[in-house]
């Protein structure tokens, strides 16, 4: 009797361990998961909707097949850590649909013949002093650490998480600073709307027609008198400089079909604003443009005063409550 139940327990165990060693060779290999706190686009800390294609390109793999040391914006060069010398390119700007700048960003680091695509993220606003972003398409991350002001000079640490084949290529590029002018064509300069060849026809195209930004609000005196009150700012040339950013704005105030030529206010990031810019144009120093915005931002500007010389008088006119159009 014992011999015949330490038979059956051999079978048993027999029969047990030939159904593990199946699970084993029938289970499929898994893929890698990668988790939304180390590196996946849909991380909730960059999860924000890109704007558009920016200014100057025909598509987005376009940004990516560049010589950004011919095409960037601006170029921030810098040390690697762990060796030699590292460079972040500015290659455009968008507008996210909640209004916010939103920077597209190359850099030098690379992986063998391979490099990673171009990074999207937000300029911060407020106090904030860091900003993260994400890959177009691939899972990855960009944290843009800043000092000093929210604009693409301020940024002085680039931390970068990209996915090279089947992993994830960490790189850091610090004590970053502007290349300074003379270094390489390290700026896009100025920046026109599409069809216009120079800064000074921007004072007598149709801005309805030609810009780079338009803002509808209301006139609060057409408002007041039950009338018909849109009004417009538009943003007809942006030029970037090495100490400061010049917009050139119009507006859509006229009288019997003359309009005001576009005034320039510049944008100096390491000087408090306190939300409010004002120009002057060149052929007339009693006329301006003031320009108030919000959160230390000038592209979220909501409200312009003008004041211009029509013949032998001046207009003064405002439009509020502005809100950047599609």
């Amino acid at each position: 009797m014992r011999h015949l139940i330490f038979f059956w327990v051999m079978i048993l165990s027999a029969c047990g361990g030939s159904g593990a060693q199946d699970d084993l060779v029938q289970e499929p290999a898994r893929k890698p998961q990668l988790d939304n706190t180390n590196g996946s686009s849909s991380n909730t800390s960059n999860s924000f909707v890109i704007g558009p294609l920016p200014d100057g390109y025909s598509n987005w793999e376009e940004i990516d097949q560049v010589n950004p040391e011919e095409q960037a914006m601006m170029i921030l060069d810098g040390e690697d850590p762990i060796g030699g010398s590292c460079s972040i390119y500015l290659m455009g700007t968008t507008i996210g649909p909640d209004g916010t700048v939103q920077f597209v960003v190359r850099s030098t680091f690379g992986h063998g013949d391979d490099g990673h695509k171009l990074f999207v993220t937000q300029q911060p606003v407020g106090l904030a002093v860091r900003s993260i972003g994400k890959n177009m398409d691939e899972p990855g991350q960009i944290a843009l650490e800043f000092s000093g002001g929210s604009s693409f000079k301020r940024v002085i640490t680039v931390n970068i998480k990209w996915w090279h084949i089947d992993h994830f290529d960490i790189d850091r590029c610090t004590k970053l600073q502007p290349r300074q002018s003379g270094d390489s064509s390290a700026s896009r300069g100025l920046v026109l709307p599409d069809g216009i060849n120079e800064l000074a026809e921007i004072d007598d195209t149709n801005r309805e027609v030609f810009h780079l930004k338009k803002y509808l609000g209301f006139d609060p005196i057409k408002r007041a008198f039950g009338e018909e009150d849109s009004c417009y700012l538009y943003v007809m040339a942006i030029d970037y400089q090495q100490t400061h950013i010049s917009y050139y704005l119009r507006t859509s105030f006229d009288h019997n079909g003359a309009s005001h030529p576009a005034f320039e206010v510049r944008w100096l990031d390491n000087v408090d604003q306190s939300g409010l810019l004002e120009g002057n144009h060149q052929k007339d120093p009693d006329s301006f443009l003031r320009l108030k915005f919000a959160d230390n931002d000038p592209i979220k500007s909501d409200e312009v005063t003008v004041k211009w010389l029509h013949l032998d008088h001046y207009h003064i006119d405002q439009c509020r409550g502005l809100k950047l159009q599609p």
